[in-house]
Parts: C-alpha cells; sequence; structure tokens
C-alpha cells in the first residue's frame, strides 16, 4: 500500500511550521517548547532517527 505522505513532504510541512512558530516566538516568548519541539522532530525526520533505532534494537535483540 501507497504512502499518502512522502518523507519529503513531511520534511516540507515541518519546515513551513517551524518557519510559523519562529515568526510566532518574535512576539510571544512563551512559544518556545513548541519551538524546541518543532525542530526536534524535524532534526528526527531528516537524519531518519526512527529508522536508525528501530535497526539498532533489532539488532540488539538478534544478538540476545
Amino acid at each position: 500500500m501507497a504512502s499518502l505522505f512522502s518523507k519529503e513532504s513531511v520534511i516540507l510541512f515541518l519546515k513551513v511550521i517551524v518557519s510559523v512558530i519562529i515568526g510566532i516566538e518574535f512576539n510571544h516568548s512563551e512559544n518556545a517548547q513548541y519551538l524546541v519541539l518543532a525542530l526536534v522532530i524535524l532534526i528526527c525526520v531528516q537524519k531518519d532517527v526512527p529508522n536508525l533505532i528501530i535497526k539498532k534494537l533489532d539488532k540488539f535483540f538478534d544478538t540476545l
């Protein structure tokens, strides 16, 4: 089954969200936690962290 969203479209969406939060950040400092969260999610998606974690866990449990 084909995925509804591609990795590139998710990254673009997250970049837009981060840009909006940065724009809002200049007016309201309460949104800093959302900015940090959005940036962490963006980095994880770009660096393919979920797949790396799954591979490491599979390798760990295969050695047991």
